[in-house]
């Protein structure tokens, strides 16, 4: 039996938490209420130097618990621009030209 590995990155406050598991396929950040500006910045550019990016919420809401708010997140392919999205919301691929998501 081969071990999965899991990817973790913990702001420096421990507010902000980004998850890359191989076994669920799930890739997702939670976020507790209160988190700071800097922190949220610093996990974003995280995100995407592991080649990873926030899932528009009309494409897969986030979900908000008592403490926290959980966004799921999406591999980049930098050469076409292209994003798939893994885990909770289904596979589902798409082009992202200027800002924008064509699914």
């Amino acid at each position: 039996m081969t071990e999965k590995s899991v990817t973790a990155w913990f702001s420096p406050s421990g507010q902000i938490r980004v998850y890359l598991s191989e076994e669920s396929e799930e890739v997702y950040m939670d976020a507790d209420f209160g988190y700071g500006a800097a922190e949220m910045r610093d996990a974003l550019s995280v995100i995407e130097g592991m080649g990873y990016m926030v899932v528009p919420p009309e494409e897969c809401e986030p979900d908000i618990y008592e403490d926290y708010v959980r966004v799921y997140l999406t591999e980049t392919r930098p050469q076409t621009g292209a994003w798939l999205v893994r885990g909770r919301c289904g596979f589902q691929v798409g082009m992202r030209r200027g800002g924008l998501v064509f699914a």
